[in-house]
């Protein structure tokens, strides 16, 4: 579901982490797709729900599931990034907010594959309505009022 990672290393000031080499991200993939129908979409977004339902039967939710967290490959394999909103969880209102999201890239999806132009990737991020789930992070039994949402 995620990049590969190879290796890891951890200095006193740095951290390090080897991965897979992606050439871009779901966004970069659909302003090509606009004028490239050859690039094979109908897969990616195939591949890009069988991700969302092993990440889901794992148990994560990943509470951000945009165009820029999802990374794709020349050979046409994909993967899901950015894991710092996700949780460990079993609620369905949780899973459902990825699916919203899935749902509004699948609609992007086919606008651009019916020979609509959308523009570049501002405009597809303002066409995907994302609002993140409305959660509460409590560590150590303390709210966390910084955690992003």
């Amino acid at each position: 579901v995620s990049p590969m990672i190879r290796d890891m290393a951890l200095s006193d000031t740095h951290g390090y982490m080897v991965m897979d080499k992606y050439e871009g991200n779901l966004g970069d993939l659909m302003v090509m797709y606009q004028y490239d129908k050859k690039i094979p979409m109908d897969k990616i977004m195939d591949n890009l729900r069988i991700l969302v339902v092993k990440m889901h039967e794992a148990g994560i939710t990943h509470n951000d599931l945009l165009l820029p967290n999802i990374m794709y490959k020349k050979d046409g394999s994909i993967a899901i990034i950015d894991y710092g909103n996700s949780t460990y969880n079993t609620s369905q209102i949780l899973r459902e907010h990825d699916m919203e999201n899935l749902r509004a890239i699948s609609v992007l999806h086919n606008r651009i594959k019916s020979g609509e132009v959308v523009g570049e990737l501002d405009d597809m991020l303002d066409a995907v309505d994302h609002v993140p789930p409305n959660i509460i992070i409590h560590i150590n039994g303390q709210e966390c009022d910084h955690w992003g949402f």
